[in-house]
């Protein structure tokens, strides 16, 4: 056999080895990534997380926790939210990642808002998670919406006390007193 024939026999051998090596990945990736296998994904925000994950893995879905948040008023362990959200058409087997509402309620410290303005006192509350309640008013002659006392049901909380998110703190206040509004109040 002359070389160049026996050269444009390997290399014809060569091009069919690449094309079945290129066939080959093609059919393997395909398989491999459901080429062109669609479904529909199923709304599981508002159920419990048991009951989401049973949906979704009926349907073909795997599922995870991928956080936990608190939202005042939802039930325990229920889905917030879905990524990839409801309705989406994507691939059988794919991962749905799912936001729960966790419990029991998240634990904050007290801070400290006695001798702060009631404004700052309203800010650095928000700011831990607590709300405000009650502004009880006391006369003082030297200042005026100024913490006095911080109070949590009607007893005095100390700074660092643990409570839950979203729990109530009544604030005492001061209230501006003149002499002018005192002698204009007497009978």
């Amino acid at each position: 056999m002359k070389k160049s024939k026996k050269y444009g026999i390997y290399l014809l051998l060569s091009i069919i080895f690449i094309i079945l090596i290129f066939v080959s990945i093609d059919y393997t990736l395909k398989k491999y990534t459901n080429f062109g296998e669609i479904k529909t994904l199923p709304t599981v925000t508002g159920l419990s997380y048991e009951e989401a994950k049973t949906m979704l893995e009926s349907e073909g879905f795997r599922s995870v926790i991928s956080d936990s948040l608190f939202v005042e008023g939802a039930k325990k362990n229920e889905v917030m939210e879905q990524e990839p959200i409801q309705e989406s058409e994507v691939k059988p087997g794919r991962m749905v990642y799912l936001k729960v509402n966790c419990m029991p309620v998240p634990m904050v410290l007290m801070p400290d808002v006695e001798e702060k303005t009631l404004r700052e006192a309203s800010s650095i509350l928000n700011n831990a998670g607590l709300e405000i309640g009650k502004i009880i008013r006391k006369p003082d002659e030297t200042s005026f919406d100024y913490v006095l006392e911080q109070l949590y049901h009607e007893k005095r909380i100390r700074e660092g006390t643990k409570l839950q998110k979203g729990s109530v703190i009544d604030l005492i206040v001061t209230e501006l007193v003149t002499k002018d509004t005192i002698s204009n109040n007497l009978p």
